[in-house]
């Protein structure tokens, strides 16, 4: 299939206990995949799986319809942010953004008041808004064709939340994006499609009324 990430088959059985099953979902370049679940439901596992870096028992992780095993060591397809902090503590902002997107800050963040506060800084002594934010910017400006984002959002303030949805809007113009959140309301303005990881499996959701009926949501 053409301009897209096409996740298929996605079986992953852990010490007998079946985490992911038949896990299917597509991503097209333009466009925002969402995948909500409740903490715990397999949704890092799965993203993991996609960029290459953690094992399944079976997938097949198409991109531009070609197969790929480890697609993160295929430079300039995908970019994946994890949830744990992955800077290198002893740098400054300004280093890191030159390291991570090979320029300097003035070309890759132009007119940001926030990061422009933070540039001198060391990362080690940014705090957890700061840190996340940084580096949500920096995983959405990285040449790639898909981004895969897991859990943006987490210690973020409301404003700093909505600032981020805006350049994830921005970035449609070159790449897909796929993005997990356990909060399906904090998502739902920037989504084109959704889906709700449930007992290891994906369910596409067309409307509120589909998370009622899975349990997501109170009715």
């Amino acid at each position: 299939m053409e301009n897209c990430l096409e996740v298929d088959s996605i079986y992953r059985k852990v010490n007998d206990n079946l985490t992911l099953s038949d896990i299917y979902f597509k991503c097209e370049e333009g466009k925002v995949v969402g995948i909500v679940g409740r903490n715990g439901s397999g949704k890092s596992i799965l993203m993991r799986i996609v960029f290459g870096i953690e094992q399944a028992d079976n997938k097949f992780i198409r991109v531009f319809g070609k197969n790929f095993k480890a697609p993160y060591k295929k430079r300039g397809l995908l970019a994946y942010l994890p949830q744990h902090s992955f800077l290198p503590q002893s740098l400054k902002v300004a280093q890191v953004i030159r390291f991570y997107l090979g320029q300097d800050l003035e070309s890759s963040f132009a007119n940001d008041e926030i990061i422009e506060k933070i540039k001198y800084r060391k990362v080690s002594t940014l705090s957890g808004g700061e840190l996340r934010y940084l580096e949500v910017r920096i995983i959405l400006k990285m040449k790639v064709r898909f981004v895969l984002l897991d859990e943006p959002f987490s210690q973020l303030s409301p404003l700093l939340k909505e600032r981020l949805k805006g350049f994830v809007k921005e970035e449609l113009k070159n790449k897909g994006i796929v993005v997990t959140d356990h909060d399906y309301f904090n998502l739902e303005p920037i989504l084109d499609t959704v889906y709700l990881m449930n007992r290891g499996n994906l369910k596409l959701v067309k409307d509120k009324e589909d998370l009622v009926f899975w349990n997501y949501l109170p009715q």
